[in-house]
């Protein structure tokens, strides 16, 4: 019964919770490049660590990564072949911290003009904390020979991280004092005078 009682003031705690944010810091990021293939370069657009909150599951932020770009003003054959590229993100927040990677191929073509092209594997899924679960999906893009494009990315809450609630404290009383064998002893022998003296005034 003790148990039962138990189990359903923690699910009472739980259901009446309420909706915790989770707030994240993106302190690293990393661009990957396979070599080969047309020729690009990646420059940051973050001035240092990038943070944002999602207060609900289902709530996005979105915010630029980085800028891919060409020199290569015309198509040759091996830039018509896909190549891979991968983008490395190390958070700090929350605690004690997490990363994760997307993919992506990257390439060049043709169409009334050539182009240069990045396409993401999206959205790749990334776990933080106990059991959170964080999606990120980075833009697909085109852009000119030569030219370059800003790569965003949205950051998807799909579960919050948990947390065991705590469970009110049982208020310790103080320990019951009990007498120790000699103390019983003197409590009993001095009845026992007290009983013998009232018995010989009884007689006198």
């Amino acid at each position: 019964m003790r148990k039962l009682a138990l189990g359903l003031s923690l699910a009472i705690l739980l259901i009446a919770a309420p909706a915790r944010a989770a707030s994240f810091t993106l302190s690293s990021l990393n661009v990957n490049l396979n070599q080969g293939g047309l020729a690009l370069n990646w420059t940051t657009l973050l001035n240092g660590p990038l943070s944002f909150t999602l207060n609900n599951v289902g709530q996005s932020a979105t915010a630029s990564l980085f800028t891919l770009s060409t020199k290569q003003g015309s198509l040759n054959l091996a830039s018509l072949i896909p190549h891979t590229i991968n983008v490395g993100l190390g958070f700090t927040a929350p605690p004690p911290g997490f990363s994760g990677s997307s993919n992506g191929l990257t390439g060049a073509g043709w169409f009334l003009g050539n182009f240069g092209y990045v396409v993401w594997n999206n959205p790749s899924v990334m776990t933080f904390g106990t059991g959170g679960l964080l999606a990120v999906s980075l833009t697909n893009a085109t852009f000119g020979l030569p030219g370059s494009a800003t790569i965003a990315a949205t950051f998807t809450l799909l579960q919050n991280s948990w947390t065991a609630p705590t469970l009110p404290t049982t208020p310790t009383l103080p320990p019951v004092q009990v007498p120790e064998p000699a103390s019983m002893l003197l409590v009993g022998l001095g009845g026992g005078i007290l009983a013998m003296v009232r018995a010989r005034r009884a007689r006198a």
